[in-house]
């Protein structure tokens, strides 16, 4: 029977965590688990989970802690995707699932802390290849997860884990656009952009008005500050002016979060719309 991941620190049973450093989120993963192993690649996390199920009297679950976004999972580079060897998704399944093969009826279930891993049609088609690799339950959030200085876990209101079992994958669950919580930030006139510059993953730049259009899918009028650092991977990069104004910068956090780079702990949520226009869709 599936257990439900959970929040608290430590988290039981084989964890490892991206051994990123300096990583806020990883940092403070680090803190709630400070036995866990670490890893830069997927061939180091699935040789920690296996050393450390050898220790195990009978299968217990496994935790595999990094950056995520819907269908991809960071494993060794942090809040980047890195080389296909740091990072899992459909496309480059012939890198992982061999590896994780070897993991096979060791777990009762492994859970993924990654930001949206689980989310839409890729995140259930991952869950699902990954589950039938280790042939055990896998879980991962449709949402934000963040993780708090003392190492538990938060994740967005309205979010919810996804779970596949080697003989099915499930039904796709969106990433939730509302509601974010009103006591995360004073809602207060949205300023509006006058100029912008995007650039998605490896810096490729977007065209002007895919640029103002991704700004405009930005809640400017919601900032807040989380209740943790999120694990979210790093999609891309975000300059805008403001009536006018001197350029500010911003990083673009999964398909959710948009980062103040001024202010770090300032945040933004964005719109249903972002992700297809950052992707080009």
């Amino acid at each position: 029977m599936f257990l439900q991941p959970l929040m608290g620190a430590p988290l039981p049973g084989c964890v490892s965590i991206d051994a990123t450093k300096p990583d806020s989120y990883l940092d403070n993963a680090r803190a709630g688990n400070p036995t866990a192993g670490a890893h830069a690649s997927v061939q180091v996390a699935v040789n920690n989970l296996r050393a450390c199920a050898s220790m195990q009297p009978s299968p217990t679950r496994a935790s595999l802690i990094g950056h995520g976004a819907p269908g991809l999972f960071g494993v060794g580079a942090g809040g980047s995707i890195g080389t296909s060897a740091q990072h899992i998704n459909i496309d480059n399944q012939a890198v992982w699932v061999p590896l994780f093969q070897s993991l096979s009826g060791r777990f009762e279930a492994l859970c993924l802390y990654g930001a949206a891993v689980g989310a839409g049609l890729t995140g259930a088609q991952l869950l699902f290849t990954l589950a039938k690799a280790i042939n055990a339950p896998v879980c991962g959030s449709t949402g934000v997860i963040y993780c708090r200085p003392d190492g538990t876990f938060y994740l967005q209101e309205g979010a919810t884990w996804q779970v596949a079992t080697p003989a099915q994958q499930p039904a796709p669950i969106p990433s939730p656009t509302a509601p974010w919580p009103a006591n995360l930030g004073a809602r207060a006139p949205g300023p509006r952009v006058t100029a912008c510059a995007a650039f998605g993953l490896g810096g490729r730049p977007l065209p002007t008005k895919s640029a103002m259009a991704l700004a405009g899918q930005v809640h400017w009028d919601r900032s807040f500050q989380p209740p943790g650092q999120p694990a979210a991977v790093v999609a891309g990069r975000l300059r805008a002016s403001f009536g006018g104004t001197a350029f500010k910068s911003f990083t673009i956090l999964g398909d959710a979060l948009v980062r103040d780079d001024a202010q770090p702990n300032r945040f933004y949520p964005v719109g249903p719309n972002f992700r297809a226009i950052l992707l080009g869709r």
